[in-house]
Parts: structure tokens; sequence; C-alpha cells
């Protein structure tokens, strides 16, 4: 579920009475997700038809922790739309932890038949990416084509200023997000010829909410060391809310480099400085 601003109720409110709506209105944006997350994600196992005969290239669609299946849905059915692509809304997700999300999507990829097929390719936004980091580690049930992942250093720090800010999160949410609050990213399993990286570089409204939670002495690095090794990348004005929302934005980019190895000329490689925007927004 991406987040959304809660309107204002009442202009004419005293500011101890907007203080304490604000943080009711950040709390409320937080666990809503968590609430679907907890009771509303991996308990079907969606499974295609025995006597489905469909000899398109297949792309699976691995979601993030706050993308609801309407969110991921609307990016599956943009996808299918302007491509050739059998496009498939992959389900793993679970509040057990990574570990549990990668037998889940292990267990789908192989009920769905995918290791019958040639071969699969991935559009993985950024928990799906440490999902199938993590299974390609473990070794993966089906041919891996060509992966585009979807990261987000604002969004990727996130879980760590919530967890440190309100502790009592980790009960609540589960195992999965403290999993993604200590996941390191740095070396990926993937085969960088095949994979590329398309980053995020405006605050979700989520982390604009908890931005005085960041620790500003924690660089947000926006060129890790792994996309010198990948096969393209490039940066995108988007938010993690948008990129749900907003995938004709950018979604060209995504099959480009499916069926090309590479984004167009015309992508953005070219980094910013969108760490000192973010904490210092009133200089932009």
């Amino acid at each position: 579920m991406t987040t959304k601003r809660i309107p204002a109720i009442v202009n004419s409110m005293s500011g101890s009475e907007n203080a304490r709506l604000s943080y009711l209105q950040s709390i409320s944006s937080l666990v809503l997700p968590l609430l679907f997350f907890l009771f509303g994600c991996g308990t079907t196992q969606r499974t295609l038809p025995e006597t489905s005969v469909d000899t398109r290239p297949v792309l699976v669609v691995l979601g993030g922790f706050t993308g609801s299946d309407s969110d991921t849905a609307n990016v599956v059915r943009w996808l299918g739309v302007h491509s050739g692509y059998r496009v498939l809304n992959g389900v793993f997700q679970t509040p057990n932890g990574i570990a549990a999300c990668e037998d889940n999507l292990r267990s789908w990829l192989l009920t769905n038949r995918l290791d019958r097929v040639p071969h699969v390719d991935f559009f993985c936004f950024i928990l799906g990416g440490m999902v199938l980091n993590e299974h390609i580690r473990r070794g993966s049930v089906v041919t891996i084509g060509r992966t585009v992942l979807d990261r987000g250093p604002i969004q990727e720090e996130l879980p760590r200023t919530i967890l440190r800010t309100v502790p009592w999160i980790a009960w609540a949410a589960g195992k999965t997000l403290t999993d993604i609050g200590a996941y390191q990213f740095d070396r990926l399993a993937f085969d960088p010829r095949r994979t590329a990286v398309i980053m995020e570089t405006r605050p979700s409204s989520l982390a604009s909410t908890f931005r005085s939670g960041y620790q500003s002495e924690r660089p947000l690095d926006f060129t890790p060391s792994y996309l010198a090794l990948v096969r393209d990348y490039m940066y995108i004005p988007l938010s993690h809310d948008d990129v749900y929302e907003r995938i004709d934005q950018y979604g060209d980019e995504v099959l480009s480099f499916l069926s090309n190895s590479s984004f167009t000329k015309s992508a953005n490689r070219r980094a910013a400085d969108w760490s000192a925007s973010f904490f210092h927004p009133e200089r932009r």
C-alpha cells in the first residue's frame, strides 16, 4: 500500500492539537500498511491453470514491503499491455523474515511451473530484489534471464529509522521489517551482465514524515559500488510511492533493458546530491 498524506481535519487547531494529529497521522500511515502486510500477504498461492498454454516469454514482478497487491498489479498490467511478455505478479511476502519470503518465492515459482520455461526475467522492487538475491544465493529453481532492480537509498534507510524511532513496530511488523533494515545489498548474487538498477531519488511521504529521525551523519549513498558492476543503471525523479503509480514514466526503460540489455540513450545516468536535498528540503 503506498503511503498517502491524511488531510488536515480542522485548520484552526492549536499547536499541541496539531502536533498530536501529526503524530497520529504518521503512525496510521505506517500501521495500516503493516496490518495489510500481516494479515493480507502470503496467504494465497496463485497458480496457472493446468490447461494453460502460453509460449510468450515470462516476466515476474516482485513487489516491495509497502506495495499492496493492487499497487503491484498496476505495474503488472502496464508491463503486460506494453510488451510481448506474459507478466506475472510473484507471491512471496510474509512477516516471518526474508528467508521465509524466499521459501515462499521458491514454492511459487515451482507451483507455477516456471522451472520448465527457457528463462524468466524479473522486475523487482526493493524487498523483491532482496528476496530474489537470496534465492540466487541458495540456488535458483528457474533460469534467470535479465533483471531490473528498483533501489532507493532514502526508502531503504526508512526501516532502520522507523525501528529506531518507534521500537514497538518491530514487534507489530514481524521479522521481515527488521530483516530489511539490517540487509546489506553490497554484494549482489545476480549476474551483473544481465542486471540493471533503477534508482529512486525522491522521498516517499512516509520517509518525509520520519525525516527528523534519519541520522544525517549516515550518508544516503546514490552511487553504491555495485553500480560499477551492473550492465546499466539510471536515476528517476520519483519516490517509492510514485514507482507503483507512475510506471508509465519509466516502464519503457524497464522494457528496453529486458529487450536490449541497456536503457535508452535518454536515461539519466548522472548522480546528484539528493541526500542534501532530502535532509535540507528548504534549500531546493
